[in-house]
């Protein structure tokens, strides 16, 4: 399976895995430092690192909950 359509919207797997391999790229920089959690998050949090680290890793799972969803036999139209 190729696609998988979560509520209207359709993603490929190369899309998916595409995104997985950006936002671990964004983890990688953010720790080395290369980016600032500004650039992640925006301003206005009291410990903006920690937001910054915990969005990333949540859009991760996001995505790699999705691969692992088309890799699987269920159904993978989800309405």
């Amino acid at each position: 399976m190729n696609e998988i359509n979560i509520y209207g919207t359709t993603y490929s797997r190369e899309y998916i895995e595409s995104q997985i391999e950006g936002y671990k790229k964004m983890r990688t920089d953010l720790a080395n430092g290369t980016i600032t959690p500004r650039r992640v998050v925006g301003t206005g949090y009291k410990n903006s690192r920690m937001v910054a680290e915990v969005w990333i890793a949540e859009n991760i799972v996001r995505y790699e909950t999705l691969k692992s969803v088309m890799d699987s036999s269920l159904t993978p139209s989800v309405k």
